[in-house]
């Protein structure tokens, strides 16, 4: 995932009821974000979000910054003139206030700026309280607010339902003027005008004039707000969302949008003790899916339902994988793989990406798909490879790809209906890598009860040419062939395969005979021919049979194929090795060549 970001964070100064509405609604904005597939990020607390610190929520290019206000008591009631203080949980003039410190903020802070463009901010007062006289909601469907909506209202203070609260902004101006006025003379005049400012803005209940401090205080949160007239904007993109469920309730909530998202509400609790303890750290990342406990539970839930790595010691060579690479270079995001051996292909698949891989076999595809979506979408999992299936009937899911992600499916079936760009895959032992081919072939096996190694029973190059995919899959356990006699029959015989490929230096004396040796050097050749002998590099198409030479260099079987076409009789051809000279082919007498085996060159079964 990308590198999480930090954001300077104010301590939190609720209550523990308060503190717990914050993690959890910030938990469940998390869970409806991501299964919504919008980008996102949440912040908790953040210092320059001034009173809408709560929660701040950013999806997309926009923002939402929310004030919260859980009340402990049921049935809690927000009053209109709760609305008109300065000071108080549901102060308008507040909200106004830190509307205004924010605007003024926006181009300094670089973590308001995170959040977007200012003029595409909402600002919300939530809570689980009723406001009394609100009438029903009065917010049509709206993306950012439905993700924020528990079920309760949304309000948008309109100046047809709501002129009281219009009303109290077109005085704000007046009252000024009176506090002024006031706070001019060198005693307080009561006044009947006086004191409705005091109640409207101080205490309801109030009887007489306040003490000139309290007065003052009025005036400097009134002068605070600068030119008055301009509420119009603050109230258009204020909203408040009353009536929510209460910190208990949300737990419901959190269990139902964990199991959309996992296939079960499992991890609901890790899941929430996670936001919790994010919401608590006194330097914090903002919160998206590279947290670090949303990526422990993917990773668990990865664990469980991934299939392991075939465990077969083959590694494809570079150029056998090119033709899947090249696919997904050419920005292929689904393939499928049509294969005549499922394994050999899932570890052709896996050599093929750099990136990391999920393998996953369709039977779990199919009972856990949402667990399988989870980790693909959101782990450190660029590749999903489904081993083995037709998800057909999965294709919906899979419908909208992560830009960066991919899915291969392995089948061995052809699956017409699906949307993806086929590759057809055979397996050959050829497309191993030299030290792979080497390690298989020197791989040990069971021949007739008895432990050989696979290259003693063959030519390496008829073993090269020859070898399945199922026989190299075998081998990962030990190969069978035959099987060892466990009572032998009194009128049995004993038999022994001798298996003799080992030459000594002697073959070169033998007269009468055409040589051919591999893996030899000119001048080393030389030293063994009789003397006057000549040794030549043989070249198919430029030999002369009449040169007089019966010592040849070749490279391969093909080579020594053309020699013997045109060497009538008694050509044979070994192979130079650190033990001496094996015995690769002949055409001709083959006496010649069983008389100098090299004494312990017997592979006994």
């Amino acid at each position: 995932g990308s590198q999480q970001v930090k954001y300077k964070k104010t301590p939190g100064a609720a209550d523990m009821a308060g503190e717990l509405y914050e993690c959890k609604l910030a938990a469940l904005l998390f869970l409806r974000c991501i299964n919504s597939g919008r980008e996102f990020h949440i912040a908790s607390n953040m210092a320059a979000a001034v009173c809408y610190d709560d929660v701040v929520l950013t999806l997309g290019q926009r923002s939402t910054f929310l004030q919260l206000k859980h009340k402990q008591q049921k049935n809690a009631k927000i009053y209109t003139s709760q609305l008109f203080t300065v000071k108080g949980d549901f102060s308008l003039i507040r909200c106004w206030k830190s509307f205004l410190d924010i605007k003024q903020r926006w181009a300094a802070e670089e973590d308001l700026q995170r959040c977007g463009q200012f003029n595409d901010c909402l600002f919300v007062m939530y809570t689980n309280a009723s406001l009394v006289g609100s009438g029903d909601s009065n917010v049509g469907s709206n993306e950012m607010l439905d993700l924020v909506n528990t079920g309760g209202k949304l309000i948008q203070f309109t100046e047809i339902q709501h002129p009281d609260v219009y009303q109290f902004f077109r005085d704000l101006p007046g009252y000024k003027q009176l506090l002024s006025e006031a706070l001019c003379a060198d005693q307080v005049v009561e006044t009947p005008e006086l004191l409705q400012v005091v109640q409207k803005l101080h205490n309801k209940e109030a009887k007489c004039i306040p003490e000139k401090a309290v007065l003052n205080e009025l005036l400097k949160v009134l002068e605070s707000l600068g030119d008055l007239s301009e509420y119009s904007d603050f109230l258009c993109r204020l909203r408040f969302c009353t009536d929510q469920k209460r910190e208990g309730a949300l737990d419901d909530l959190i269990k139902s949008e964990v199991k959309v998202l996992f296939g079960s509400d499992e991890q609901s609790h890790k899941f929430t003790h996670g936001v919790v303890d994010w919401c608590r750290q006194h330097c914090p990342y903002i919160l998206d899916p590279n947290a670090k406990f949303f990526q422990d539970i993917i990773k668990t839930i990865a664990a469980n339902i991934s299939e392991p790595i075939p465990k077969l010691n083959v590694k494809f060579s570079q150029d056998a994988c090119q033709k899947i690479r090249e696919k997904y270079e050419d920005g292929n995001r689904k393939l499928l793989i049509n294969s005549n051996c499922i394994k050999m292909s899932v570890i052709k698949v896996l050599q093929s990406f750099d990136s990391n891989t999920l393998l996953i076999d369709v039977s779990t595809t199919q009972a856990c798909v949402s667990e399988v979506l989870a980790v693909w979408k959101y782990g450190n999992c660029d590749v999903l490879v489904v081993e083995c299936g037709d998800i057909s009937g999965l294709e919906d899911k899979f419908s909208s790809l992560p830009e960066t992600k991919c899915l291969v499916v392995i089948s061995d079936t052809h699956q017409a209906e699906l949307q993806f760009i086929t590759v057809s895959d055979t397996f050959c032992f050829s497309q191993l890598e030299p030290d792979s081919r080497q390690q298989v072939l020197e791989s040990q096996i069971d021949f007739q009860g008895y432990p050989v190694s696979l290259n003693s029973l063959a030519d390496e190059s008829f073993l090269q040419t020859e070898l399945s995919a199922e026989v190299v899959e075998q081998l990962h356990n030990t190969l069978q062939v035959g099987k060892k006699l466990q009572e032998l029959d009194p009128c049995y015989l004993p038999r022994t395969f001798q298996r003799r490929d080992l030459l000594n230096e002697e073959i070169f004396k033998e007269k009468g005979i055409t040589l051919a040796v591999s893996c030899a050097t000119k001048a080393c050749f030389a030293t063994l021919v009789p003397p006057g002998e000549k040794v030549e590099k043989f070249i198919p198409g430029s030999f002369n049979k009449n040169a007089g030479c019966r010592f040849w260099l070749v490279e391969a079987e093909a080579e020594f194929m053309a020699l013997s076409r045109t060497v009538e009789v008694n050509v044979h051809w070994v192979e130079a090795c650190k033990d001496g000279f094996r015995w690769k082919l002949s055409k001709g007498d083959m006496i010649c060549v069983t008389k100098h085996w090299q004494k312990g060159s017997c592979n006994i079964w």
